[in-house]
């Protein structure tokens, strides 16, 4: 009996470290340190193989390779990660490393599917921070869907609020392609317009816009 309870506590020790080493990858991930996300992901996706632990870091694995522009990889292992049950917080998360891998695979339909299926479910949950995450995706959407102007404003919009993290952002290079592409499209007078009004948006409302005019389930508009 003893034995098995120090084999149990060992596990529940193995189990937290597999929790700390995902949170760290996605800390140094939104400041943009991508190699350091990338050893802390594969550090946490060891441990959880070791423990049979659920593969939830499968998540961090996807954004990783989507951000270092490895899309089929990336949606591959984000699609993985969606059929294993796992709270909120989780599915909020793999839906944002699908979305980020549709659309830089130019599947812009797909992206915005699992983008609306991220915003939801984080405006439902109260994870108002994370809205922000979602505003660079729907961007490059926009903007592979042809409306410059909102491509910028949005952009901007995630630039500037002050919950929202920078550095996965400035670390994406379709990211920074899209935005040369907006300023060539618009010119500077016109990029420049759509990025003023786009930092003055309000984070809720503008979510709040999308998700009606999607027509997403559960939405009061």
């Amino acid at each position: 009996m003893e034995e098995v309870h120090r084999l149990a506590l060992e596990l529940e020790a193995l189990g937290s470290l597999t929790h700390t080493k995902t949170q760290l990858s996605l800390i140094a991930l939104l400041k943009g340190e991508l190699e350091r996300a990338a050893q802390f992901a594969a550090d946490g996706h060891a441990l959880a193989r070791e423990i049979s632990h659920p593969l939830y870091t499968r998540t961090y694995l996807s954004l990783h390779a989507s951000l270092t522009e490895n899309y089929a990889e990336g949606l591959r292992l984000g699609r993985l990660t969606l059929d294993i049950p796992m709270p909120r917080f989780g599915v909020v998360k793999a839906h944002w490393a699908v979305a980020i891998a549709y659309a830089g695979l130019g599947e812009k339909h797909a992206a915005r599917r699992h983008t609306l299926a991220m915003l939801e479910m984080a405006r439902e949950s109260g994870f108002v921070g994370i809205l922000t995450w979602a505003l660079p995706v729907l961007a490059v959407i926009e903007a592979q869907s042809g409306d410059a102007v909102r491509a910028v404003e949005l952009l901007s919009l995630a630039q500037n609020h002050p919950l929202s993290p920078t550095g996965w952002q400035d670390a994406w290079p379709l990211l920074g392609d899209v935005r040369c592409q907006l300023e060539g499209a618009l010119g500077s007078a016109g990029y420049d317009a759509a990025w003023a009004r786009g930092a003055q948006l309000d984070l809720d409302e503008t979510v709040g816009a999308i998700l009606c005019a999607e027509a997403a389930p559960a939405v009061e508009c």
